[in-house]
């Protein structure tokens, strides 16, 4: 019994370092995005709402959670005092969740090179629409699925029937470059959009982004800033004016940023 208890106090040590590991590993991608005037929505400090952001991985279905949570405090009342039938309550909406799906297919299926083959492209687009669709996405990020190396893929005449498309095309002259594209559902309306490069050396990178109005406020914005990127493996040199130019304010408050965001290389 005493070999079991320090096993589970060993188990439980691990996992408080992988935590904290993880923690440390968040903020450098933070901090980028932050000096970039590129941001996630910022976890709210108090204690009446909370807004959970998590980072995609490739391939992988999430989604952006909105609540609205009051305090004990702030709900405490005498018997009877503001009572309401479970009914009136549950007329207005006080949680918001965007599903939301990212793929990076990878440019060697897009133009069928280096083992892939020339059917790649078009089968991968299509199992994007599907898992998409599986996924009841609300917004969707592909990133180097394209039409050579810089056009973005049409996604809404694969299937995405009403949605709206914002492409990033990232183009070095006359071969090379990268791609990124955002797509919302037709419930979303863009109201300004744009996208590019995010360096013009050999660690070029593409992005996207959109200032939409989504179908119900999230945690007190009408508009938000939706970022799609392609990190570079080294820092990102371009873009913030475009960024800024689509989203002004709600930048630095409203916004969230998915996409693959890399490995840095030393």
């Amino acid at each position: 019994q005493a070999t079991l208890a320090q096993d589970i106090r060993a188990q439980i040590q691990m996992w408080a370092v992988v935590a904290t590991l993880l923690a440390a590993l968040a903020a450098p991608a933070a901090s980028t995005l932050s000096g970039n005037s590129i941001a996630e929505v910022p976890q709210s400090q108090s204690s009446s709402s909370s807004v959970t952001v998590p980072l995609l991985r490739k391939g992988a279905p999430s989604s952006v959670h909105a609540e609205n949570v009051s305090s004990p405090a702030e709900n405490a009342s005498s018997p009877g005092e503001n009572a309401s039938s479970p009914a009136e309550n549950s007329s207005s909406p006080t949680h918001l969740e965007v599903p939301a799906f990212f793929w990076n297919v990878h440019w060697q299926c897009s133009i069928g090179a280096r083992g892939s083959s020339s059917s790649c492209k078009e089968r991968v687009a299509r199992r994007f629409v599907q898992l998409a669709q599986e996924a009841n996405a609300q917004i969707v990020t592909s990133i180097e699925l394209s039409n050579g190396m810089s056009e973005p893929v049409g996604l809404p005449a694969l299937g995405l029937e009403g949605w709206t498309q914002v492409n990033g095309p990232c183009s070095r002259g006359g071969s090379g470059g990268d791609s990124a594209a955002l797509a919302f559902a037709p419930d979303w309306v863009v109201e300004k959009s744009g996208g590019g490069c995010l360096r013009h050396d050999w660690d070029m990178r593409a992005f996207a982004v959109a200032r939409v109005t989504p179908p119900l406020p999230v945690q007190g914005c009408s508009s938000l800033c939706v970022v799609a990127l392609h990190a570079p493996h080294t820092v990102i040199t371009s873009g913030k004016d475009i960024v800024s130019s689509v989203c002004g304010e709600t930048v630095g408050s409203c916004a969230i940023a998915m996409g693959d965001w890399n490995v840095p290389v030393d």
